[in-house]
């Protein structure tokens, strides 16, 4: 699943949108005539609300929730593949935890996928959620030292990428 990178401002709480058309009104306001047009493509808006959609899922379904306020923090908004999910934070620290890693690179570093999971040591309980399956450029679930029980769905054989369980 997809998310496009943008210029959005995450510390101020926009959005791309509100991002966009403040330079519009802007550009406007000062009468020029260079307007810059953003078309987002319809299949990869569906599989960016998609993947929030399963993440979204997974972390409820273990009762847990990603944290916009932990230090260090990952945009729960809309666009997860921001903050410490691309910035150097490293995805073994105990205080990024529930975490996620995006790697951005695809179709000339304008596309990124969630890539790696972590919700270690959490006191989660029950089943790997079928959802999951929907984080298809998965390459490390880290679930050690959970109290999960069940088996292992046949849904992540759909994870081909993933490296470490």
């Amino acid at each position: 699943m997809a998310f496009l990178r943008s210029s959005s401002n995450a510390s101020s709480g926009m959005g791309v949108a509100e991002d966009c058309r403040d330079t519009f009104l802007e550009l406007q306001r000062k009468k020029t005539h260079r307007y810059v047009i953003f078309k987002i493509d319809e299949k990869r808006k569906q599989e960016t609300w998609s993947t929030m959609a399963a993440l979204n899922a997974i972390l409820g379904w273990w009762g847990r929730t990603a944290s916009a306020t932990s230090s260090p923090a990952w945009n729960i908004s809309g666009e997860p593949c921001s903050g410490a999910a691309i910035d150097s934070t490293s995805f073994d620290s105990a205080a990024f935890n529930p975490a996620i890693k995006c790697d951005c690179s695809y179709d000339n570093a304008t596309t990124c996928h969630i890539t790696q999971l972590k919700v270690y040591a959490l006191d989660v309980v029950g089943r790997i959620p079928d959802e999951l399956q929907n984080l298809t450029y998965l390459t490390n679930l880290s679930v050690g030292t959970t109290a999960l029980s069940g088996g292992i769905p046949k849904e992540l054989g759909k994870l081909t990428n993933l490296l470490s369980l």
